[in-house]
């Protein structure tokens, strides 16, 4: 087996030990693994290698195993101190209402065994199968197929239960001589089920710098999202070795200038497409800290009074700083799920804000009263961000959050044969219990869920309340056995 493994982090955390892909793979059992941790979760980066680290150690292809698999790792995750190591109570407060939230990733891990190949995934990771001239991806054959996934893996939902087998994709086939396999996170699987041919290039590179600056050129010519980037090119009938195309230990990319809030202050819209490069700035607040102490300390020889003010100010600063960039959503906007109609949050009292929806502006708060509520024109999909940025006296500062997919929206329903049925638009009690029957016999994890029927659809209620509605059309079909008649019944002798 020959593989080669390329991996970049994107720009805006310039260091790679900061990337939130993660891979793992034991090339003697033909077991591999890619995960995608969420940048809006807590430590995912961590929750990310956890899976893939554990799951090539146990490789399991059955969903419902998987699930209390990745339910241990959560609650050892759980139980980590993960926590900056501070005295700041505000440092120590935030990051303890982050922590709550838990951590999200996507992921698929795959296994070779003989000529045999079989994954299992959940979220927007993307495969494909290489087969001469022939690119087959799984398990997402578009890239709406890619987007609509959100089959996030989150500590929490884990813990609670709420992570269905319906999320999970998995299937197997039959590999032949020089097929090849490429694993893919979200940005580059993008990318390659748009563009087919950039198979044929990532096959031919061969070295960190071609990798690099082949990504590198996609970015400035906009052609692939700013992403952390994870490819694995396996080779299962090739002899070979396993090649890591990483970055160097002391590269980086160039750190930018902090963005002026002041200017940004009269211009929202701007000032939301800039929330993520505010982020960035925690770093720098740290080395910043850090000088600062030093001065601290020098003037506290001199005046006790100086000292006290800027401690006052220092920690306004930190704090301010902090919040602005990491503190957890439900401060500003409480948590949106893909069917609310309703999103809601707290800002502070007499401040102006603006919210988004994907960058576009869709209410705007003035003299708030502390809490605001906003009734939406509709539902947004799971994965939708949503924006606000508050004006608040002179001060100009913002939060991002994720709309959240609910069960119905992860579970991977299968339909069942069509019944027949002596009137579709009124079935009877025994008709419909063996309607429920059948979409269960294929679906094993609706046993106890709440089923009805309507007189034009089948309507699944999940355990989170959430919704799914199967039309009647593509369950039943009316008998084609005509019902026999009273004068049909009775005998006549033939004349």
């Amino acid at each position: 087996m020959n593989v080669k493994i390329f991996q970049l982090h994107k720009r805006s955390v310039y260091e790679y030990s900061s990337i939130q892909d993660k891979y793992s793979f034991n090339a003697s059992q033909g077991v591999f693994a890619i995960a995608d941790g969420a940048t809006q979760g807590y430590k995912s980066e961590i929750w990310a290698n956890l899976l893939v680290d554990n799951f090539v150690k146990t490789p399991t292809f059955i969903a419902s195993s998987l699930i209390e698999d990745f339910k241990r790792y959560a609650s050892n995750f759980k139980q980590q101190d993960l926590s900056l190591k501070t005295d700041n109570p505000a440092f120590r407060l935030a990051e303890e209402r982050k922590k709550q939230q838990g951590a999200y990733a996507t992921f698929m891990g795959v296994s070779f065994i003989n000529n045999k190949f079989i994954y299992i995934s959940s979220g927007d990771v993307c495969g494909f199968l290489v087969r001469g001239d022939e690119i087959c991806s799984f398990p997402h054959k578009t890239i709406d197929d890619l987007e609509n996934d959100k089959g996030f893996l989150g500590t929490q939902p884990l813990l609670e239960d709420k992570v269905m087998v319906g999320q999970f994709k998995t299937s197997e086939a039959t590999l032949e001589v020089n097929d090849i396999i490429i694993l893919a996170t979200d940005a580059i699987a993008r990318l390659l089920l748009k563009e087919r041919e950039q198979i044929n290039v990532l096959l031919n590179l061969s070295s960190y710098d071609s990798f690099y600056q082949y990504i590198l050129n996609l970015w400035e010519t906009k052609r692939l999202e700013e992403d952390d980037i994870t490819i694995c090119i396996i080779e299962p009938s090739k002899q070979g070795t396993v090649t890591e195309f990483l970055p160097p230990s002391d590269f980086s990319f160039p750190k930018e200038d902090k963005p002026n809030y002041v200017q940004m202050l009269n211009e929202p819209t701007t000032a939301v497409g800039n929330i993520n490069d505010a982020k960035r700035e925690i770093d720098k607040l740290r080395s910043q800290l850090t000088h600062s102490n030093f001065q601290y300390q020098k003037l506290r020889q001199k005046n006790r009074w100086k000292v006290a003010a800027l401690s006052v100010a220092l920690l306004g600063v930190v704090l301010y700083s902090y919040i602005q960039q990491s503190l957890p959503a439900p401060l500003f906007i409480n948590r949106v799920d893909s069917d609310d109609t309703v999103m809601s949050g707290t800002i502070p009292k007499g401040a102006d804000a603006f919210i988004y929806a994907d960058k576009k502006m869709i209410a705007k708060i003035e003299n708030s009263s502390g809490k605001w509520v906003y009734q939406m024109k509709m539902s947004y999909p799971a994965g939708t961000e949503i924006g606000i940025h508050i004006l608040n006296k002179k001060e100009s500062y913002g939060f991002t959050r994720v709309v959240m997919a609910t069960q119905a929206d992860t579970f991977n329903l299968v339909i069942p044969k069509k019944i027949e049925v002596k009137n579709p638009a009124d079935l009877s009690n025994s008709e419909k219990s063996a309607l429920k029957d059948s979409l269960i016999s294929k679906n094993k994890t609706l046993e106890n869920t709440a089923i009805s029927i309507d007189s034009v659809s089948l309507n699944i209620t999940f355990p989170d309340d959430s919704k799914k509605a199967i039309s009647l059309k593509k369950l039943i079909n009316a008998s084609k056995t005509k019902e026999k008649s009273f004068w049909d019944t009775l005998q006549f002798w033939k004349e």
